[in-house]
């Protein structure tokens, strides 16, 4: 008897933990094809690449300090000596 009970909760709680998935595929909830269509969504393309007019290491440009007269530097002290 102890174990058609443990059965028939087992299979109760399989039913509505497939039917909770169910229900959010309907809904447009998350899955795993989902969710990865959204993290490749939020994923940036490259980003253009400037060097630093002092020492030439090469950084993204949303990275990088603009001198005065429109030149990149990769740090303020760069920028400041402004080589």
């Amino acid at each position: 008897m102890k174990l058609l009970v443990i059965l028939a909760t087992v299979a109760l709680l399989v039913w509505l933990l497939r039917g909770d998935r169910r229900r959010a595929v309907k809904q447009g909830k998350t899955t795993a094809a989902s969710a990865a269509s959204a993290s490749a969504a939020r994923v940036r393309g490259p980003e253009p690449m400037v060097s630093c007019a002092a020492c030439g290491l090469h950084l993204p440009a949303t990275d990088a300090i603009a001198g005065p007269d429109g030149s990149q530097f990769c740090c303020v002290e760069h920028r400041r000596r402004g080589s």
